[in-house]
């Protein structure tokens, strides 16, 4: 409790303040409240905190999302056979359908994402979480990664992912097959990158 004249701590018991003499009511004085930060400043702070790992935290969260998205593009992952075929193959020890476990996968990825993001930011004591999610994160993008490829591959449609002009005309890989790829091996390079960085900090 403080003084509401003179701003002095009160001595617990006494009616008059010790520095200015000012009579206190009875009623105790309630403290200010806090500034609690916004969720902007709490996740600025956080990524300050990761030092120069922050790139790599960054390019794993943004680079696995879009690798994610791409099983819900017309002729990939859940709107392509192959890629179903390839997921029963996958998970040829489950006895649920391919389409239920690659959802159960598509969810726990989401999961995972959004734990990255807001538990650090707001709970200081578990932000070593970007660096697990650095695990997840390859995982899930190897899954999705090897169900599109080798849904193309099954249905003998490598070279034409919808009908879209190849890349150099031989490769066998489209425009959009080409950024897939590199979104694909960008999250596993940010991966191993935020991984490591946790065992060394960097400025």
């Amino acid at each position: 409790m403080f003084c509401p004249q003179c701003g002095n701590e009160l001595v617990e018991g006494k009616p008059f303040c010790t520095k200015c003499g000012a009579q206190v009511s009875a009623a105790p004085v309630a403290a200010a409240p806090a500034n609690r930060k916004s969720f902007i400043e709490n996740i600025k702070e956080f990524l300050e905190s990761l030092g120069c790992a922050k790139y790599f935290y960054l390019g794993t969260v943004v680079l696995s999302t879009l690798s994610f998205l791409f099983m819900f593009f017309p002729m990939y992952g859940f709107s392509n056979n192959g890629s179903m075929i390839a997921a029963d193959m996958f998970f040829s020890f489950s006895t649920f359908s391919p389409m239920v476990v690659l959802v159960i996968f598509a969810i726990l990825f989401v999961l995972s994402a959004i734990a990255a993001v807001v538990l650090p930011a707001f709970m200081p004591k578990l932000r070593s979480i970007p660096f697990l999610y650095a695990a997840p994160a390859a995982i899930f993008t190897i899954i999705f990664f090897y169900v599109i490829i080798r849904g193309f591959v099954l249905m003998g449609s490598v070279g034409s992912l919808g009908g879209m002009m190849s890349l150099g005309g031989t490769l066998g890989i489209t425009y959009p097959g080409v950024i897939y790829i590199l979104v694909s091996l960008g999250t596993v390079a940010c991966s191993i990158f935020l991984f490591l960085k946790s065992f060394k900090k960097c400025k």
